[in-house]
């Protein structure tokens, strides 16, 4: 699905809006609190599917997959070493 006018379209309908990294807490906090003139407020959060999952980020396939238990383990574990080096 095309979404490069996304935000264009919801302010066409008065509403606020305002784009976003989705992966981003920081801009996530900040939007979730700013003050808007009191219409509508449309966030619109980026994501790249899978993200921080080496096998997964970016692979359609994997909006509808299950992992088994071996991925499971490992997709936990990169994400656990994301978080640290974050200092999450």
């Amino acid at each position: 699905m095309r979404l490069e006018s996304l935000e264009d379209k919801w302010r066409s309908f008065g509403w606020e809006t305002v784009c976003i990294d989705g992966h981003n807490f920081n801009e996530l906090n900040r939007v979730f609190n700013m003050k808007h003139d009191g219409k509508p407020l449309m966030v619109i959060a980026n994501t790249v599917k899978g993200k921080g999952v080496s096998f997964i980020e970016n692979k359609a396939e994997w909006h509808h997959g299950i992992l088994n238990d071996e991925q499971y383990a490992l997709a936990i574990a990169e994400l656990n070493a994301q978080s640290k080096e974050a200092g999450i």
